[in-house]
C-alpha cells in the first residue's frame, strides 16, 4: 500500500513538472494541455490491455504504471537538460546581446518583462527603450498583433494607434513619408522588418526613408513586415500591393523558411545549434 502511495506521488509530481516545462517553453495552451493529458491516459489503458492476458489485473495495473513512470522520467531528464543548454549558451551570449546596441535584444525579446529586458546590457545602451514603450507593445501582444481570417490563419498585422506603435491597414507606419515621391520601396519580411522592438522611427523601413530623405531621394517605403512571414507569406501579400513601374520590393528571408520558430520553441536554442 505504502510503495503504491509512493508511486503514485512520483507520478503526480513528475505530470506537474513535465507539463510546466511545456508550458514555458512551447507555451502550450490549455486544448493541447488536455490532448496531451489524455493522450497519456489512452497510453496507459493501451498498455493495460496489452497485457491483460499475461496474468491479474494488479500485474496489468503494475506494468502499465510503471511505462507511464518510465515515459514522464524521460521527458523531465530531456527538458531539464535542453534547459540546461540554453542556459549555457545565453551565459556565452553576452557579447551578442552588447554589440546589438539595444535594437535587437534577443529572438522574440517582447515575450519577456521590462523587468529583465532592462537588466540586459544591450538594453542600457539604448536610451530610448522606456517602460512606457514596453507596455505599450505588451498591450498590442496581449490584445492581438495579428490580423486572422475565418479560419484564425494570419493575414497580415493588426490594425494599432499608439504613442510608439502605429498599424494602419496591416502596415507598420513608417514616420518621413514625402508627400511628393516618385518611387515605392516595399519591404516584406517577418518580425525583423516589422521591428517589434523598436518605435516606429527604429525600424529599417523608417531608416531607410531618413537616408533617402537625407540624400535628397524621392522614394516612399512601406513596411510590410508581419512577425514570423515566410518567402511564401511574402509572395501572397505581394501580389495584393498595387505597384507601377519603377518600384522596388525588397523581401528579407530566411529563419521562418527553415522552421526554426517551432522546433526552437520545443527543444531549445542551445540543442537545436548542436
Amino acid at each position: 500500500m505504502i510503495l503504491s502511495l509512493c508511486i503514485a506521488f512520483a507520478i503526480g509530481l513528475l505530470f506537474v513538472g513535465t507539463f510546466k516545462y511545456l508550458i514555458q517553453r512551447a507555451r502550450v495552451g490549455p486544448s493541447l494541455l488536455g490532448s496531451l493529458i489524455i493522450s497519456i491516459v489512452f497510453f496507459y489503458l493501451v498498455c493495460a490491455l496489452v497485457f491483460l492476458r499475461m496474468d491479474g489485473i494488479q500485474f496489468v495495473i503494475g506494468v502499465a504504471t510503471y511505462l507511464v513512470l518510465l515515459v514522464l522520467l524521460l521527458a523531465e531528464v530531456l527538458l531539464r537538460t535542453l534547459d540546461k543548454l540554453d542556459a549555457d549558451e545565453n551565459n556565452t551570449s553576452d557579447s551578442t546581446l552588447v554589440s546589438s546596441n539595444g535594437t535587437q535584444l534577443k529572438a522574440a525579446a517582447f515575450y519577456n518583462s521590462f523587468e529583465y529586458i532592462s537588466r540586459l546590457e544591450s538594453a542600457k545602451l539604448d536610451e530610448n527603450l522606456s517602460r512606457e514603450f514596453w507596455d505599450e507593445l505588451t498591450a498590442y501582444r496581449n490584445r492581438g498583433m495579428f490580423a486572422r481570417d475565418s479560419d484564425k490563419t494570419i493575414i497580415g498585422n493588426a490594425d494599432v494607434d499608439g504613442k510608439f506603435i502605429n498599424v494602419i491597414n496591416g502596415l507598420r507606419q513608417t514616420p518621413g513619408h514625402p508627400t511628393d515621391y516618385l518611387r515605392s520601396v516595399h519591404l516584406f519580411g517577418g518580425s525583423t522588418i516589422f521591428a517589434y522592438e523598436v518605435s516606429d522611427d527604429g525600424t529599417p523601413s523608417a531608416l531607410l526613408q531618413k537616408h533617402f530623405n537625407e540624400t535628397g531621394i524621392k522614394f516612399a517605403v512601406f513596411n510590410h513586415g508581419v512577425g514570423g512571414s515566410t518567402i511564401g507569406d511574402c509572395m501572397k501579400r505581394l501580389k495584393l500591393v498595387n505597384l507601377s513601374k519603377g518600384d522596388v520590393v525588397v523581401v528579407l528571408f530566411g529563419v521562418n523558411d527553415v522552421g526554426i520558430n517551432s522546433p526552437r520553441k520545443m527543444i531549445g536554442r542551445g540543442a537545436f545549434r548542436l
